[in-house]
This record gives structure tokens, sequence and C-alpha cells, in this order.
């Protein structure tokens, strides 16, 4: 089965930030995926010799480049895993996510380094799968949004929803841990407002069972103007 990860690797100013962005790397490049392709302005600063990793990309990775992956790779049996970069993936992500169904999005929130789940998880989600197979292209389009932001997690699996998938959040299956001692701030203007997906947490056997009590749910968010 091909697994393939697509990953950010960004500079920081700040040296304790950079030291956990490079624990996560050295930490997910570990795990045994058939390919990473890797993004952002950082690549050339690495040295890797790992053929599984390919030639970096300087711009920033989207939800769109990440669809356009899985759509390339069409007929091939295997997922595509996209994670933020201060995420330590659990490797049992590649070794039973081989019979994830066609028409399913796993939208996964993370736990923090104190072992607990993050708070609010039905709306926070920082790592994705999909199943390799054929992608609307104009949805590649719309989804041309790069992650981080707020909201977009929330954004991407609406519009996976409306283009039918259905999206869960199997977090009680897998444990990826966020690396992050300072908190970020975001500003309510980088915010992606508009229609979300609330996905509770739930088993993976809640995945392979189809379970339609356990998918996302649509809600609406949107900034007030007087």
């Amino acid at each position: 089965m091909k697994s393939i990860l697509l990953y950010d690797l960004y500079s920081v100013e700040s040296k304790i930030r950079d030291n956990e962005l490079n624990e996560c790397w050295n930490w997910n490049s570990r795990i045994n995926f058939s390919s990473i392709f890797i993004y952002g302005d950082k690549y050339t600063s690495l040295s890797i010799e790992s053929s599984a990793v390919h030639t970096g990309d300087p711009t920033s990775l989207t939800f769109g480049k990440f669809l356009s992956i899985v759509d390339y790779n069409r007929g091939t049996d295997g997922v595509a895993i996209l994670t933020n970069s201060d995420i330590k993936l659990d490797p049992l992500l590649i070794e039973v996510t081989h019979g994830l169904p066609v028409g399913v999005l796993l939208a996964i929130s993370r736990y923090e380094m104190t072992g607990m789940i993050a708070s609010n998880p039905w709306c926070t989600q920082d790592t994705w799968v999909l199943r390799l197979q054929p992608i609307h292209k104009p949805l590649m389009t719309t989804a041309s949004f790069s992650l981080g932001s707020p909201g977009c997690e929330l954004r991407f699996a609406e519009l996976m929803h409306s283009a039918g998938f259905s999206v869960y959040n199997p977090c009680l299956s897998f444990r990826n841990i966020h690396l992050h001692k300072q908190a970020s701030i975001h500003k309510v203007e980088d915010t992606h407002f508009g229609a979300y997906i609330f996905s509770h947490p739930c088993e993976y056997s809640d995945v392979i069972a189809c379970d339609p009590a356990k998918s996302g749910k649509v809600v609406y968010y949107r900034k007030g103007y007087s």
C-alpha cells in the first residue's frame, strides 16, 4: 500500500519554536512513508538523503495541493496524509487506514503534550487523511488556502462535505501529539468564515462502519458587522 505525507517546512525566528518543528520533522520523517512531499522555504537548508523525500516546493502547502496529490495518484492503493508541522504523527495512521473507504475524509484532532486531547476537538483538527482517488478539479481550486489560519480546517471539511465526502474525526483511535509551548495568537481578520463542519471525536471502527451518527455536521459561523 502506498502512503504519502505532505509536509510544510518553514523558517521561524523563535529558537524554541524551531526546535519544536525540527523534533516533529525528525519524528515524522522516520515513519515508513512511501513518499514525502515537502513544501516551504526551509527545505533548502536541510540535508535529506532519503529517496522517499521529493524535491521541495518553496511555496506554502495548501489543502488544494493535498487534493491534487490524492487525485494524481488515483488508481493506486493507498492513502495521503496532510498534517500541521508541529504534530508528531501516530504511526498507526499508515498501518490501519489502508481500509479507509473512498469518499471519506479523516479530520483528526490532536493531543497536547500533557496527554490530554485538545480542547473543543470537534472544531479543531490538525491532520487529514484521504484514500487515493479522483478529486473534482474545481474542488482543488476552491481549497487553495494554506493551513494554520483560524477556521481553515473547518472550511476545508465543509468543502469536502459539500463535494459528497463524509467527514470523521477518529482521534480516539489515533494519538497525534502537538508540540507548541507558546500559544499562537490568531487575528479575527484572518478567520475563514462561512459554513463549517463540526466533527466530534469517534473511533476508527465508526469510520469503517460508516456510522452517520458519528460523521461531521454542518454549522454556520459568520462575523457580524454593525
